[in-house]
């Protein structure tokens, strides 16, 4: 896998939707081979190439046999260096990138997603809309020009990272990397990096988005969270785990198992190499949706005050985190993960072989400070996804901050 500083966040509010459009054709065809003659290759060879965008990265990941590591690599660096970016290609990329907008509309979740990065983030480069697809009126205006800056800006190979997961030693595999990747070359300037901070959010907000007729509400609530290196990611796992990070969670057990309001509520941790976000999520019944509100923020507030984690709860989570393990590095694709975040995060080398004994040594006191830091109801973005008309009078009356009707 090679990764490069060119994720969605890349994408500026002219350009929204460029890395995820130029990453999705990047892999479809080179300068020397055409879309379909890539994929003969490398089916030919039993290799797949892929490529793609998360908020922080871009990658192009390959897994091929090791019997034909030489010819697959040939093609892989064909790819990174010499992408075709034909016009058939891009346009046909296009045209499903917009579907999937129109897609993200009609779907409570994405539609979430797409107003929390702004709404969360505010200015800095992560307030896009999270799904990466960006906005309609930008990727119908990016051609092949757009594209090539892209390339021409995020692939070089000072900035790239390749992790190599396989049957294979450094010894045998410098050489076919130096003749393949060897004689790659751009210098173009070094791209320039967004400075701004997310404005601090005093108070919380709600925004509540339309969906007429709809039985479920989706409730979606988020705040900011300090970068991982300014907090300890085990204990932070631990304190997400306990609140809504699992199906025994405390949110969930509520809204599911005692209420019968929810099919599933969850927390989660939204990780970035910035910047993070902590948030909570449920669907409910469209008549429950003010006590469900209500239930989740119940929740929250009684974590960090009335109710901290208990000995039970933590004795839970911290064995399973333990007995999971093993299983995390089982194929190359999750080993490869594995090295691949700690290279992203800078991490020890001996991270997972470490891992266990920091989470056996986790204790109330680390996590609670964790969750401290991490969960902010006087900070929290709400984002509402109903029937306006069912949902709107009660979530006023339940006060959770000014109220505000967008459009998705």
């Amino acid at each position: 896998r090679l990764a490069l500083p060119a994720g969605l966040s890349s994408d500026t509010e002219a350009t929204l939707g460029r890395a995820k459009l130029a990453m999705d054709v990047l892999n479809e065809g080179t300068t020397q081979l055409s879309a379909l003659e890539l994929a003969a290759e490398l089916e030919r060879l039993g290799a797949s190439i892929s490529s793609g965008a998360g908020l922080d990265q871009a990658t192009v990941s390959m897994s091929t046999l090791s019997t034909t590591l030489e010819p697959s690599l040939e093609l892989f660096s064909q790819v990174i260096q010499r992408p075709a970016f034909s016009s058939e290609e891009i346009e046909r990329r296009r045209k499903l990138q917009l579907a999937a907008i129109d897609q993200e509309k009609s779907r409570p979740f994405d539609t979430a997603l797409r107003l929390l990065g702004p709404l969360v983030f505010g200015e800095h480069k992560y307030g896009i809309p999270l799904t990466g697809t960006g906005k309609k009126k930008t990727v119908e205006s990016l051609g092949l020009d757009a594209l090539v800056a892209f390339h021409k800006t995020y692939f070089r190979p000072k900035d790239a990272t390749l992790v190599v997961v396989g049957n294979t030693t450094t010894q045998a595999l410098q050489p076919l990397l130096e003749s393949t990747l060897g004689s790659w070359k751009n210098d173009s300037p070094e791209p320039k990096q967004p400075t701004q901070q997310p404005k601090k959010i005093t108070k919380p907000k709600v925004y509540l988005v339309d969906k007429p007729n709809a039985e479920q509400t989706l409730i979606v609530a988020g705040n900011l969270l300090p970068p991982r290196d300014e907090q300890d990611e085990v204990d932070v796992e631990i304190m997400n785990t306990v609140i809504g990070g699992s199906f025994m969670s405390r949110i969930n057990m509520n809204l599911r198992e005692d209420k019968h309001w929810s099919y599933g509520s969850r927390s989660f941790v939204f990780e970035t190499f910035g910047p993070q976000m902590f948030g909570v999520y449920g669907r409910v019944q469209a008549d429950k949706t003010k006590e469900s509100a209500a239930e989740i923020l119940k929740e929250l507030n009684q974590y960090l005050g009335s109710a901290p984690v208990t000995s039970d709860e933590l004795s839970r989570v911290t064995e399973n985190k333990i007995r999971k393990l093993p299983g995390r590095n089982e194929t190359a694709g999750r080993l490869l993960g594995s090295i691949a975040k700690i290279v992203n995060f800078g991490l020890p080398d001996d991270y997972f072989s470490t891992y266990v004994d920091r989470v056996a040594n986790a204790n109330a006191q680390s996590v609670m400070k964790a969750a401290a830091k991490s969960i902010r109801p006087d900070e929290m973005v709400w984002v509402i996804v109903g029937d306006l008309k069912t949902i709107q009078k009660p979530i006023e009356d339940l006060n959770l901050g000014e109220v505000q009707v967008v459009s998705d």
